[in-house]
């Protein structure tokens, strides 16, 4: 696996904007040249009301139930555009709709504005689209952390629910209080522990890093949805998936762990080369196909 990923030299220097935006230089490059959905796969950007994103739909893919996925990046980077393939393995996998949300990045668009966004276009998915029971929430890192922190978000304002949750490797806690921040550091080809705390200080920007909005392992997970969770082993943020799970079993959440041995931090992302990624996908796709089925039934 190592050879296909490479520890980022951003986080051997002090985080500067400079590196972000060179950071996010080089994913257009990639969107553009490198990275490509599956063969068949149809790609409809929005922009609706407010919302930006895309939709992606495979060729085998129903239209009244869908995947609402949430990108990783360190909320600082990435794009609907970087994670197409990883949305259209999803789609696939599921048989539905992925929507891709594009939500505004720190450092210019700090806390909580790229949350206020995933929340915005879930309203806008579930106001005209579809119900909430027809939607499952997927979304990796970053992406992991407004994901759990909207259903909160959604459960405290009475508000539906989506049939499940899906995660790859969900940073939970910005304080980094996980003991797998310091004991996986140089196991962790991809990210450097040392660039954590830099990175939760730009998005937070002053805000506290221990509220549920920021950090969802400090928050309740009772009356949440199935959640299913895929981690590598050896990353820095294992511990965040572990306690994730620990903490929502505690509360009578139905949650599924599966800890893939020797893989860095969203190895899902390299789908295309290694076999673990696409395996991965294609679990994570068919527990959101079971999920909405179930609910589908329960809902007749």
């Amino acid at each position: 696996m190592r050879r296909y990923v490479k520890r980022r030299q951003l986080g051997r220097h002090d985080l500067a904007h400079q590196q972000i935006l060179a950071a996010r230089r080089q994913g257009v490059w990639c969107e553009k040249r490198l990275i490509r959905p599956l063969k068949g796969t149809e790609v409809v950007p929005v922009r609706e009301a407010g919302v930006r994103g895309e939709w992606l739909v495979a060729p085998n893919a129903c239209r009244d139930r869908a995947i609402f996925f949430v990108h990783g990046g360190a909320f600082m980077i990435g794009s609907p555009g970087i994670y197409r393939h990883l949305a259209s393995r999803l789609s696939a996998a599921a048989r539905c709709r992925v929507f891709s949300v594009d939500y505004r990045l720190a450092p210019e668009h700090p806390f909580p504005v790229g949350l206020n966004d995933v929340l915005a276009a879930w309203d806008w998915l579930t106001a005209a689209k579809l119900e909430a029971s027809q939607v499952v929430i997927a979304g990796d890192s970053a992406g992991g952390n407004l994901t759990l922190a909207m259903l909160m978000m959604l459960r405290d304002s009475r508000r539906p629910l989506p049939a499940a949750l899906v995660t790859m490797a969900p940073w939970t806690d910005l304080t980094m209080s996980g003991t797998s921040v310091v004991a996986n550091d140089l196991a962790d080809p991809y990210i450097p522990s040392n660039l954590l705390r830099p990175v939760a200080s730009m998005y937070l920007q002053g805000a506290g890093a221990d509220s549920p909005r920021a950090s969802p392992l400090s928050g309740s997970f009772a009356g949440l949805p199935p959640m299913l969770v895929h981690v590598g082993k050896q990353e820095v943020l294992l511990d965040d998936s572990l306690r994730l799970a620990e903490a929502a079993r505690g509360e009578g959440i139905e949650v599924t762990l599966k800890v893939w041995d020797g893989l860095p931090h969203v190895f899902q992302l390299f789908a295309p080369f290694i076999p673990e990624g696409r395996e991965s996908l294609l679990e994570l796709g068919q527990f959101a196909r079971a999920q909405l089925e179930a609910k589908a039934r329960t809902v007749s």
